[in-house]
């Protein structure tokens, strides 16, 4: 039976909570870590217990030197989300560390107390903006969500369409 993409997420974490893990790593197949990216987050949320959202900056498989994401900021108004430092940009250009509103939940390192409060992704949702929910719900604990520039990923596939999924 297809769950949908929230549904298939939760039974996978509730699967990894059994192990009692500090952390769980949301990781989607079109994503390629870099072998030290997971270290760098896990370093990261060890550093600050009010940290519950890790993500990675995030560039363009087919050409590395784009940055597709740095975290994102979201308009309330127009209820769109722009990605922070997308494009073509220098690594020393880029801060260590910044607060984002969501990052990518393709690449998400997310604190077990926090996904254990929450209680999993939001399954009405099933497929887009998972990220976005699970960030603001975040946020709404009181932990931040932040994005790292030495821990990197990349992206096989992103849209071609030229709309994104509707608003609502």
């Amino acid at each position: 039976t297809n769950l949908g993409l929230d549904a298939g997420y939760n039974l996978a974490i509730r699967k990894a909570l059994e192990f009692e893990p500090d952390y769980i790593l949301v990781s989607v197949v079109d994503v390629v870590l870099d072998p030290d990216c997971l270290t760098h987050q896990v370093e990261k949320m060890e550093s600050d217990p009010k940290i519950g959202i890790v993500g990675p900056i995030l560039f363009h498989d087919n050409d590395p030197d784009i940055v597709q994401s740095y975290g994102f900021r979201v308009d309330s108004r127009s209820v769109s989300a722009e990605p922070l430092y997308a494009g073509r940009v220098e690594q020393h250009e880029l801060p260590d560390c910044i607060e984002a509103d969501y990052v990518d939940g393709g690449t998400t390192l997310i604190r077990r107390s926090v996904i254990e409060q929450l209680g999993g992704m939001d399954e009405k949702l099933c497929i887009y903006a998972e990220d976005v929910d699970l960030c603001f719900r975040t946020w709404r604990l009181g932990y931040k969500v932040v994005a790292i520039s030495r821990a990197k990923a990349y992206h096989r596939y992103y849209e071609k369409r030229t709309e994104g999924p509707p608003p609502y």
